[in-house]
């Protein structure tokens, strides 16, 4: 053993053939000698940085040119397939990364190429199809995001995609293929349990995607999670403080306050998130306070004001969040600004409100002050008519949705009445109605129906 110092050894190796064999050659170089040998480096001692990942070498990414994957699939677990149609440049497909954008139980994936497609080298073009398929158990809302990544590492531009898991197609575009309108659960039925309904009116939905619903004849109100579990309830027959007769109408300001029409208790009663009472103010009447069964109430999205919808004295009421009346418009009659038993309310984004008509079978706009802007509808079955509507509600982009109670349906408008879609029919199946009266959508875009006949909510997504 050497003590000290060791050597430097240089080994050389080769061979060459002699007689049909293989000599090997080796030659040993000592170069040098190194110093002391040194003791193990302490294990405290800072490391060097880890060298950063190799990168791709240069060259053009692949592409996607189109991905095509169901817009709904069933939550029995089936496979369902889908293809990537895309364009390789510089090199072959390795594999198709799939994460999670948004999902309640939803894993990433990944498939490889030669388990799922090819690219067919010969052609010139070099565009090829990747199949893959995806399944789930979970009734849910589920976006993806798709990369395709080349042999040497190369990342496609990322691709989005969505469908939902449970849901049913109430209304095919037959031109696209699209499912326009899709029905992604319901829930309640006939009952006074938890999670059942007994002729349920209006509904609305919080800043957290709450939703709560006025049960009617149970004389109560519902609080329930986006997809329909019950969280809690609050309510009982009777005229006391947190007691209803028959309430109607429900609305949410920004600070997540419940608002309740008591409609015949001819009051407003206010309740915090989790059913606590606040305050109530109203009674019998045709005072500036008073009220004669009111229906409906509505909540401006970004102004401190309460509307209600005082349907027996045939006119709107403007309050503060305390109830110190602002303002009130209307009367008996048909002319614009004049009512016949408003029944449905809802403020856009920028403070217009929207008063469902219910005798008159029209919808009128006003301002925030009561000032008519618009009205659209008369009575029949075809578009842009009404048979007896309640509900009303506005999304985002100012679409307004009409409960259309007696012609079992929904309909769909701009801001100003044109129509845009509609969907229903009378029946008890899911995506029919049977007198449907509250309507409400959330901050994403998902539509809430109070199927009142049918004693259920049911919940749409609307894909124009």
């Amino acid at each position: 053993m050497l003590q000290g110092n060791r050597p430097n050894w240089l080994l050389i190796g080769g061979g060459i053939a002699v007689g049909g064999g293989l000599i090997a050659v080796i030659v040993l170089i000592v170069t040098g000698v190194l110093g002391p040998v040194q003791p193990p480096r302490p294990t405290n001692v800072p490391q060097e940085p880890e060298s950063p990942l190799p990168q791709p070498p240069p060259g053009k990414p692949p592409e996607i040119l189109s991905l095509e994957f169901p817009t709904v699939i069933p939550f029995d677990g089936s496979e369902q397939r889908g293809i990537v149609t895309f364009q390789a440049y510089d090199a072959d497909i390795d594999r198709l990364e799939l994460t999670v954008v948004e999902a309640k139980d939803f894993e990433p994936k990944t498939f490889y190429l030669h388990e799922r497609g090819r690219v067919d080298l010969l052609n010139p073009t070099r565009i090829g199809r990747f199949e893959f398929t995806l399944s789930s158990k979970t009734p849910q809302y589920v976006k993806l995001k798709a990369v395709l990544v080349d042999k040497v590492g190369r990342r496609s531009p990322e691709r989005e995609f969505a469908f939902f898991v449970e849901g049913r197609c109430v209304q095919m575009d037959i031109l696209k293929p699209l499912c326009d309108i899709v029905l992604i659960s319901h829930w309640g039925r006939a009952g006074s349990g938890r999670g059942q309904f007994s002729s349920p009116k209006h509904l609305a939905v919080d800043r957290a995607g709450f939703v709560y619903v006025a049960d009617t004849k149970n004389h109560r109100i519902q609080k329930f999670d986006k997809d329909g579990k019950f969280i809690l309830s609050w309510g009982g027959y009777g005229d006391k403080e947190g007691q209803f007769k028959s309430p109607s109408g429900i609305a949410i300001d920004r600070d997540g306050n419940v608002y309740v029409a008591d409609t015949f208790n001819h009051r407003i009663q206010k309740f915090a998130p989790d059913g606590t009472f606040l305050k109530s103010w109203g009674k019998y009447g045709k005072g500036e306070r008073q009220f004669i069964e009111p229906s409906a109430v509505a909540a401006d999205p970004k102004r401190n004001v309460i509307y209600v919808a005082d349907t027996g004295n045939h006119r709107i009421k403007k309050f503060d969040s305390e109830g110190n009346l602002l303002g009130m418009w209307g009367e008996y009659g048909s002319l614009p600004g004049k009512f016949k038993y408003p029944r449905g309310l809802a403020v856009s984004q920028e403070g217009d409100v929207y008063v469902v008509d219910g005798d008159n079978h029209r919808v009128q706009k006003f301002d925030a002050d009561g000032n008519f802007s618009a009205e659209w509808g008369s009575e029949g079955e075809t578009t842009r008519q009404f048979r007896g509507p309640w509900g009303v509600a506005v999304d985002y982009e100012g679409n307004v949705y009409v409960a259309d109670t007696g012609n079992h349906r929904i309909q769909k408008f701009s801001s100003f009445g044109e129509f845009l879609v509609a969907w229903g029919t009378r029946g008890n199946a899911p995506g029919e109605f049977l007198h449907p009266i509250g309507v409400a959508v959330d901050e994403r875009g998902f539509l809430y129906v109070t199927d009142t006949g049918n004693h259920r909510v049911q919940k749409f997504w609307l894909n124009k």
